[in-house]
């Protein structure tokens, strides 16, 4: 069994009195059991101004988390606001941790936390929940060394965000300590039994511009239909693509080898004028601009939230959707969080963050959990 705790606050600025608030709400004492983690997820100014840390100096536990653009819990949701998810169990086991920095050595950082997370723990953990900073290299990147140093254990959660188009001001948190340079991590292990959903792309959001990726690297285009990713642009209208905030809310799908659809963000152009994708965009596959009406987000939303509550066994939820799909809102731009609250049942708690890209395993053709990483998505983790 699990018992959850949450809180939130909106002042920035008072320290003491952030701290005291989100105290008062948790009443904690009593109702700790063997094992706990905090869970966090805040506006930047609450890192800024010490709240952050204040406040994971005055719980007796690890807390993990990140910036976002927004967030949410039951009844509470807004921009300029901190909340705070306490797991804690006498079954459950949580053991959190922060990498080295991923910059200098990927490989060596995550392999180095896993084994840290791992060493202490008499079975192999269930899941990994995750918050990582921006990575020039892509979010793949992080699954690809998580995936290499742990067969495979699911990893669901989000990479950073803040509400500037350039990702600016982000950063994980451990004990509040802030990293721009590190992934946070919880390993998870005990009688857990996750259940991962991510939203669909309905074939309605496709355009008919379809290009085939001729050259790429990873997460970086190089070439699309034999000419260079920047003429590409180009010749669609869409360059000046220097102007990355145009760029940015031009919506790319690509549909990979295995016929699936998968939604992408640029986040950079190279002086070369190849284009940087927040995930990786494979040699050979079909890419596309998307239209992403408002309405698909109230689809996608009503479609999972219904997956959510028809799990029997869901009494929690992690849920993170990409801040791209708050910009699609335009001026609706709480509608998301606040159709989620109506959605959800009454018995669910949740904690719902935007991120900057969006960590959750899919199920393979056999059935078989494999971790992606996703942009434009909508994810949850329901337990």
């Amino acid at each position: 069994m699990i018992k959850v705790f949450s809180a939130y606050t909106r002042d920035p600025d008072n320290v003491e009195k952030a701290v005291a608030d989100v105290l008062g709400q948790l009443k904690l004492q009593g109702g700790l059991l063997r094992h706990s983690l905090g869970v966090l997820s805040f506006f930047m100014d609450f890192m800024e101004t010490g709240v952050v840390k204040a406040l994971s100096e005055a719980l007796p536990f690890d807390v993990i988390g990140g910036t976002t653009s927004a967030s949410a819990i039951p009844g509470v949701n807004g921009d300029i606001v901190l909340t705070l998810t306490v797991l804690t169990s006498d079954e459950v086991i949580f053991k959190a941790g922060v990498s080295k920095p991923v910059e200098q050595d990927l490989r060596g950082a995550v392999s180095d936390l896993y084994t840290r997370l791992t060493s202490a723990l008499t079975e192999a953990p269930v899941m990994l929940l995750v918050f990582a900073p921006k990575s020039d290299a892509g979010g793949d990147a992080f699954l690809e060394e998580l995936d290499a140093v742990s067969g495979g254990v699911p990893v669901f959660g989000a990479v950073a965000c803040s509400n500037a188009v350039d990702f600016s001001g982000i950063c994980t948190c451990f004990n509040g300590e802030r990293h721009r340079d590190a992934l946070v991590a919880a390993a998870i292990a005990g009688p857990i039994r996750p259940v991962f959903r991510k939203s669909l792309i309905p074939d309605t959001c496709l355009l008919n511009q379809k290009a085939v990726i001729t050259e790429s690297s990873k997460n970086v285009v190089k070439s699309v239909n034999g000419i260079p990713a920047a003429k590409y642009l180009e010749s669609l209208g869409l360059i000046d693509a220097a102007d990355l905030n145009i760029l940015r809310t031009a919506y790319f799908i690509v549909t990979l080898k295995d016929g699936s659809h998968a939604a992408r963000i640029v986040h950079s152009i190279t002086p070369e004028g190849h284009l940087k994708f927040l995930a990786a965009m494979p040699e050979g596959c079909t890419l596309c601009f998307a239209n992403y009406p408002p309405d698909f987000i109230d689809g996608t939303v009503e479609e999972s939230m219904r997956t959510l509550n028809e799990s029997v066994s869901a009494r929690n939820a992690f849920i993170f959707s990409c801040t791209g799909r708050r910009w699609i809102l335009g001026l609706r731009i709480n509608i998301e969080m606040e159709k989620i609250d109506a959605a959800v049942s009454d018995s669910v708690n949740y904690h719902f963050a935007y991120s900057g890209g969006e960590f959750c395993p899919v199920q393979d053709a056999e059935g078989r959990l494999v971790n992606r990483f996703h942009n434009l998505t909508l994810t949850v983790c329901a337990f």
